[in-house]
């Protein structure tokens, strides 16, 4: 993912954004989990009759997205997201944010 930004920054000449890489990491790893996280409070809650997960990924949680990072969260969400649900490539994915940033 590294290399792919740093390629797209290259091509449109474009400064590296600081920590992308590392935001969309943070992004991705909490997204993943999601789907495992409230399968399993779904899955608890049904038997106890809760019914709510509280699941909070660890950068949101921690407030990453607020730290220098708000950027990266509108982006992610709006570009990076489509990728991880599957509607599109990865390159178009990473060539919409590194021309949105």
């Amino acid at each position: 993912m590294q290399d792919a930004i740093f390629r797209e920054c290259r091509q449109r000449e474009k400064p590296i954004p600081r920590d992308l890489w590392h935001a969309l990491l943070f992004y991705t790893t909490g997204e993943v989990v999601r789907p495992v996280a409230l399968s399993t409070a779904d899955s608890a809650g049904a038997s106890s009759g809760a019914g709510y997960s509280g699941y909070v990924p660890y950068a949101v949680r921690e407030g990453l997205y607020k730290r220098g990072w708000e950027n990266y969260l509108r982006v992610l969400t709006q570009y990076w997201q489509p990728y991880l649900d599957g509607r599109v490539t990865f390159e178009d994915s990473i060539a919409h944010m590194v021309s949105a940033l």
